[in-house]
């Protein structure tokens, strides 16, 4: 079967170098509404652009054109690693130094309208800290406040994922992990989306296209990971946050901490919480009806802050 491509929806891939030589690949997406909003949309762990064409497609119907990327290590972007399955960086700084490149060089210099699922909305938190001239209001789907553990072990995975990085590890992959393989095709018990159609939009991108997809984190990944969340959520850091901020919960998540996203909203000067209850994690993946609860607090939340700086956190 044919694939939707960046190109049918008028969009525009221009790759970009990091200040460490890699190529990070990039797309903007003109806007096919009324309005003339600018919008940085950030995707997931091991995400690719054509993943979220469909929601890209709804931004731009809403007035706004859209700028986004492939992380380094996913997508079409370079990966540090021989074995392109692994999704691994050295450090979220990384990440973070990669956006700038790309807002520097891709994207208009004016406020924008943020927007960033999972370990992209956590990212995107990052920015709306340390960018604050170039986020107008955010928005977090699910985003990665803290991983779902068991109870009283994230102390001791971050401390294991430390330990084996410095044991040599750092490349490896988590217990669990393994190459990509059938296995990430099949829907049945998967804890991403209740929706199947477009559960195989990104199944059937990779297999058209092998070299998008990756796998499971390695160590070093995980250790960057924790260590940036624990950032996030020390003192002073979200209070520090002056974007009107919207983060949406799923409450099937087993990925991310909803509580731990809804505590953090009571720390955002201009915070507010919305929760789709029967959501699996993947919100903009869901069926239609949990996907049109998104939209409206989306377009609700956009229009509520138009013209202001934002309002009190609600709970």
């Amino acid at each position: 079967m044919s694939v939707p491509t960046i190109e049918d929806q008028g969009g525009v891939v221009r790759f970009v170098e990091a200040d460490d030589g890699a190529r990070l690949r990039t797309a903007s997406f003109p806007s096919r509404g009324a309005g003339e909003g600018q919008l940085l949309f950030l995707t997931g762990f091991s995400e690719f652009i054509e993943k979220h064409l469909e929601t890209i497609a709804d931004f731009q119907k809403r007035g706004f054109a859209v700028w986004t990327m492939d992380w380094r290590g996913q997508g079409l972007s370079d990966r540090a690693l021989d074995n392109r399955d692994k999704g691994h960086v050295v450090d979220f700084k990384h990440f973070l130094d990669d956006l700038d490149i790309v807002l520097a060089e891709t994207v208009p210099h004016r406020p924008l309208t943020l927007v960033g699922h999972s370990m992209g909305g956590h990212l995107a938190l990052r920015l709306a800290h340390d960018r604050p001239a170039r986020v107008a209001r955010a928005v977090l789907i699910a985003p990665m406040i803290e991983l779902v553990l068991p109870p009283f072990t994230h102390g001791f995975a971050h401390l294991a994922a430390i330990g084996l990085s410095m044991l040599g590890l750092d490349d490896h992959y988590i217990p669990g992990a393994r190459d990509y393989g059938p296995w990430r095709e099949v829907f049945e018990g998967n804890n991403l989306t209740s929706d199947r159609r477009r559960f195989m939009v990104a199944v059937e991108q990779v297999r058209a296209n092998r070299a998008l997809g990756i796998s499971g984190p390695t160590y070093g990944w995980l250790r960057s990971a924790f260590r940036s969340m624990a950032e996030i959520r020390s003192y002073g850091y979200a209070e520090g946050i002056n974007a009107p901020t919207l983060i949406v919960g799923a409450g099937r998540d087993s990925l991310v901490d909803t509580e731990a996203a809804r505590a953090l909203v009571h720390r955002l000067p201009y915070g507010r919480f919305a929760m789709i209850e029967e959501a699996l994690h993947e919100i903009l993946h869901e069926r239609d009806d949990l996907r049109n609860r998104f939209w409206q607090r989306f377009d609700a939340f956009v229009a509520e802050t138009g013209e202001d700086d934002g309002n009190e956190a609600q709970g």
